[in-house]
């Protein structure tokens, strides 16, 4: 009995050491690329010199907000903004500034970071503005279009209405205008030979002839 005890685990361990096995080597992908994504505020730094050189402003800036949120410095802030308003971000360029100018209102860039909010307010509203205008356009357009579809269906409603009650072509006052002068036509042309006729013939029956002097 004690010989096959050790024999029993080795089984048992032969079976799960696999197992084991197999689970590591297959982890969750997802879980692997969030730790591979996982980058220090100097990497992400690095990052952002490398896209801004490249005028990749947009990405630049999320980079070093990114690296902010690991190590908050003053500087990363600003610059952060200034990529944003590179990137014509303006609402995201004036939240980097006025969070620097909240969270540091002693810092050096505090006056220059008031100066681009004030410049990116105005630019701001003036998108806003343009926006609204679009907007309103694109509104009135809209609206123009389903007041002339609703034209067109209530003509053709019109249209479909009046074709109940239209009499056929043979029943118009202008076919028996057409039907009676055609009939008064055919009737002289019969009747004028008939009376040019009758009234070539004398009273006793002989015919007057027409002739000619010949000299």
């Amino acid at each position: 009995m004690k010989q096959q005890l050790p024999t029993l685990c080795t089984l048992v361990l032969c079976i799960t050491l696999p197992l084991c096995l197999t689970k590591v080597v297959y982890a969750d992908p997802a879980t692997t690329t969030s730790v591979v994504a996982e980058l220090s505020s100097e990497q992400h730094i690095e990052r952002a010199q490398a896209l801004f050189k490249e005028q990749k402003f947009s990405d630049a800036a999320d980079h070093l907000m990114s690296a902010y949120e690991r190590e908050p410095k003053a500087v990363l802030l600003f610059n952060a903004g200034q990529a944003y308003r590179k990137a014509l971000r303006p609402v995201e360029a004036k939240s980097a500034y006025q969070k620097l100018v909240t969270t540091y209102p002693e810092h050096p860039l505090v006056p220059e970071a008031k100066g681009y909010i004030q410049t990116l307010d105005v630019l701001i509203a003036e998108v806003q503005a343009k926006q609204q205008i679009e907007l309103s356009l694109m509104e009135q357009k809209a609206k123009s279009e389903k007041e002339l579809a609703e034209e067109r269906a209530r003509r053709e409603a019109v249209q479909q209405e009046l074709s109940k009650y239209k009499k056929p072509y043979y029943k118009t006052v202008w076919f028996g205008l057409l039907m009676a002068g055609g009939a008064l036509a055919v009737g002289t042309v019969i009747l004028v030979p008939i009376l040019v006729n009758a009234a070539s013939k004398t009273d006793g029956g002989t015919q007057h002839l027409s002739f000619s002097l010949t000299f």
